[in-house]
């Protein structure tokens, strides 16, 4: 346990207070109509990437928050998004999220530290003390939450197989950033890619219906009976618009 003086204590009370923020201003979009089963989804998740879940991406740059604080979060942020969308309280929501082009929290966190170190790497000096630091820096105690060792844990996160795919990554001025992004991007993409590009047409077909004000609350019974499917099976939907919907769905 850690006393109230921590740093960590300190951070992790700091990073509540902002998701605190990201969940009050959520709330407040029921004003532009985010009500549940009244609105698309991509524009649901178009708004609170706008107005909400800016709030908490600004100070990720530095800070240090730990797996199981990245895992609250990302549970609350799919409650909230499940309540305004209509989704089933314990439904799976990472087709969903991808669908709605909403990353998760622990995407977000990963980009930010690649974000940061592009901002390092313009100044030489800065550039230079963190390729000495992370040099040095072989082993980390609990406590130790530098950005060094943020990098670390991020090198480890992305890989495929035993293959680390960025090695030494404070160490050149010449790796691609861009490519670091994408990297993360593939690591955290659904298994799943036929449940995706269901749901995707799904969310498609919902906005074509709402914008001719057609009846479209089937649809949203679809989307749940596609995120609730818990074993393997193949699922012939056949939408009012006389077009089929055919979806390999599987455990992840």
């Amino acid at each position: 346990m850690f006393n109230k003086y921590c740093p960590i204590c300190f951070v992790n009370d700091f990073v509540e207070e902002k998701w605190k923020k990201v969940e009050k201003s959520f709330y407040l979009l029921n004003g532009l109509g985010c009500k549940p089963k009244m609105t698309s989804p991509d524009l649901v998740g178009f708004l609170y990437k706008q107005f909400c879940q800016s709030i908490f991406r600004y100070h990720l740059d530095t800070v240090w928050i730990g797996a199981d604080k990245l895992s609250e979060f990302e549970t609350r942020q799919n409650l909230l998004l499940k309540r305004a969308l209509g989704i089933k309280k314990f439904a799976r929501f990472r087709p969903m999220l991808e669908a709605i082009k909403v990353e998760t929290i622990e995407q977000i966190y990963c980009k930010h530290k690649i974000f940061f170190l592009k901002q390092l790497r313009q100044s030489l000096l800065c550039n230079s003390l963190l390729v000495f630091l992370k040099g040095n820096y072989e082993h980390f105690d609990q406590k130790n939450s530098s950005y060094c060792r943020q990098i670390n844990n991020l090198e480890k996160k992305i890989y495929i197989g035993k293959k680390k795919l960025i090695t030494n990554i404070c160490s050149t001025f010449d790796y691609n950033t861009k490519t670091s992004i994408s990297i993360i991007d593939h690591v955290f993409l659904c298994a799943n890619r036929g449940m995706v590009d269901s749901i995707k047409l799904v969310v498609q077909q919902l906005k074509i219906e709402m914008s001719q004000n057609l009846n479209f609350f089937y649809l949203f019974n679809i989307l749940n009976d596609f995120l609730k499917c818990a074993y393997q099976k193949f699922s012939l939907i056949r939408l009012e618009s006389d077009f089929f919907i055919l979806i390999f769905v599987t455990n992840d």
